[in-house]
C-alpha cells in the first residue's frame, strides 16, 4: 500500500466517523435513520476493503463519489446565500460529473 493510499482511507473513515458521531448531536432530521445507516455502511465497507486488501477498488470508489461530493456540498452553499444561478449551475456540473463517474469511469477503469 502506498503511503498517500494509507492517508487518504485515514482520513476518509476518519471523515465519516465524524459525520456518525455528529448525527447524533445535530439537529434530529427526518431521515436520521437513513443517515446513520449510510454512514455505518460506509465505515463498514471501507473497513473491508482495507483489511481484505481490496485497496484499488476501494481508492476507485472513494475518488468517484468525493468528485461529486464536493460539488453538491457547493450547490447547497449556494442555495442557503440565495444565489439561484449559481447554485443551478453547479448542481448541473454535478449531475453531469455524477454521471460520468459512475456510469462510465467506475465501470470501465
Amino acid at each position: 500500500m502506498l503511503e498517500s493510499q494509507y492517508w487518504y482511507y485515514i482520513l476518509e473513515m476518519s471523515f465519516y466517523g465524524s459525520l456518525l458521531l455528529s448525527v447524533a448531536f445535530d439537529v434530529k432530521r427526518k431521515d436520521f435513520k437513513e443517515q446513520i445507516i449510510h454512514h455505518l455502511a460506509t465505515l463498514v465497507l471501507l473497513s473491508f476493503s482495507w483489511c481484505v486488501n481490496y485497496i484499488r477498488i476501494g481508492t476507485l470508489v472513494m475518488i468517484v463519489h468525493d468528485a461529486s461530493d464536493v460539488l453538491l456540498e457547493s450547490a447547497k452553499l449556494f442555495n442557503y446565500a440565495k444565489w439561484e444561478k449559481t447554485c443551478k449551475s453547479l448542481f448541473v456540473l454535478f449531475a453531469l460529473v455524477f454521471m460520468v463517474t459512475r456510469l462510465i469511469i467506475f465501470p470501465f477503469w
